[in-house]
């Protein structure tokens, strides 16, 4: 866990690198998974949650992901006997989603691999398409015969 002092002027200060940080780049370290508390350098009350809303306000001036409806509901629950059960359900909720978009991430890696395999041809097998279309023709050769078949058993009627 890496310890971010704010000061007064404002400024990040990250303890473990010994330097001024952005609040963009606090943001990056908490984007690349790392842990963070960060403490107003004179009263040393934790303010994490103070700057981590800073930094979602500045991200969602350039790309909206919250929809009004559901700040309505979070600023509705403040206050009310359902907010701490409101902070559980986003927290289950997020961690939810992190694990499965890593599991749709790797899905579709997996089959975007297999579909570029499947376009390159196998040398000394015919392309997957040959194939297809080979049994595309025995079948229709087939119904012709059936048909040839079916037809001369109706003119001998």
């Amino acid at each position: 866990m890496i310890l971010i002092k704010k000061y007064a002027n404002r400024r990040l200060y990250d303890t473990s690198a010994s330097a001024y940080i952005t609040l963009s780049e606090c943001a990056d370290i908490i984007r690349a998974g790392t842990e963070v508390q960060i403490i107003d350098a004179k009263s040393k009350q934790d303010i994490t949650v103070i700057v981590m809303i800073q930094i979602i306000m500045e991200c969602e001036q350039n790309f909206q992901i919250l929809p009004v409806a559901a700040l309505r509901q979070i600023i509705k629950a403040y206050g009310s006997r359902s907010g701490s059960l409101l902070s559980r359900y986003l927290e289950r909720t997020m961690s939810s989603f992190a694990h499965h978009h890593l599991d749709l991430d790797e899905a579709l890696e997996a089959s975007l691999d297999a579909i570029e395999k499947d376009r390159q041809p196998k040398i000394g097998r015919p392309a997957q398409t040959d194939v297809f279309d080979s049994r595309k023709r025995e079948l229709l050769e087939q119904l012709q015969i059936e048909m040839k078949q079916l037809s001369a058993r109706i003119q001998k009627l």
